[in-house]
């Protein structure tokens, strides 16, 4: 019976050692599988970041590209005035680092230097410019901001002068017609209701032919991505308190 009893013992001890070293395959590929998850749990939601990321942009540039308006045209019948104060440029691409720090518009102080500046106040008000104002921001993002909007200037220069011209060329027939509305009111030939509706239409017409001309030579594609390209490289300046509150402020 002896040998019997030694040969049992073996086996158990065999089976013990085959147990355990299964026992810990499946420890090793339990690490395995959870070292596994938690790095796609980790990839998941840098995907989720990234495309929420990626959304606020497009939802930015979206919002700066959007179409002129007939009210932004600016008319005045006794100095014949018929213009755009951006020289119809989306004041998110009319901007540039020079209208970062605001400016103070001197009281009492005529001439055309006041009348500049005061028209920049006003077009910096209506861009992103403002949102950034209200971040509070440390002196060494103002300083890498100011970088970037030179960088963001120089990116859209060619694509603002192009767009000047074309804007100068487009209004030269509308100033023509609301100088000759103005002189038909002015001499009595037509009444001030007729006057006001004659000048929005040519407001309606005016907006429309040089958005359409800017869609034509492809403006809007310049400027919003250098638009783009700018604001990724104003997040990675921004803390994300910062450009939360900045992303809320320009919708």
């Amino acid at each position: 019976m002896q040998p019997y009893y030694f040969f049992d013992v073996k086996w158990a001890e065999t089976k013990n050692s085959i147990m355990k070293k299964h026992i810990l395959k499946l420890a090793t590929l339990s690490a395995l599988m959870i070292v596994i998850a938690s790095g796609c749990k980790k990839e998941l939601v840098k995907d989720v970041s990234q495309d929420r990321f990626e959304d606020e942009i497009e939802n930015a540039a979206s919002i700066a590209d959007a179409e002129i308006s007939p009210d932004d045209i600016v008319t005045d019948d006794n100095s014949e005035l018929f213009e755009i104060e951006s020289e119809g440029i989306n004041p998110n691409y009319f901007v540039d680092e020079t209208d970062f720090d605001e400016i103070e518009v001197e009281e009492g102080v005529a001439g055309s230097g006041k009348s500049v500046k005061a028209k920049r106040k006003r077009i910096a008000a209506k861009s992103f410019i403002y949102c950034l104002r209200k971040l509070d921001l440390g002196k060494d993002q103002v300083r890498k901001v100011k970088f970037l909007l030179g960088k963001y200037r120089d990116c859209k220069s060619s694509s603002v002068k192009r767009a000047k011209a074309l804007y100068i060329k487009i209004r030269a027939p509308y100033i023509v017609k609301y100088k000759r509305l103005v002189y038909l009111y002015k001499n009595g030939k037509i009444t001030k209701k007729e006057l006001v509706k004659s000048v929005h239409s040519l407001r309606v017409g005016f907006a429309k032919d040089l958005r359409k001309a800017q869609i034509k030579e492809k403006l809007h594609v310049a400027f919003k991505n250098c638009y783009k390209k700018m604001l990724r490289e104003l997040h990675s300046v921004l803390n994300t308190k910062q450009w939360t509150r900045f992303v809320a402020c320009v919708r």
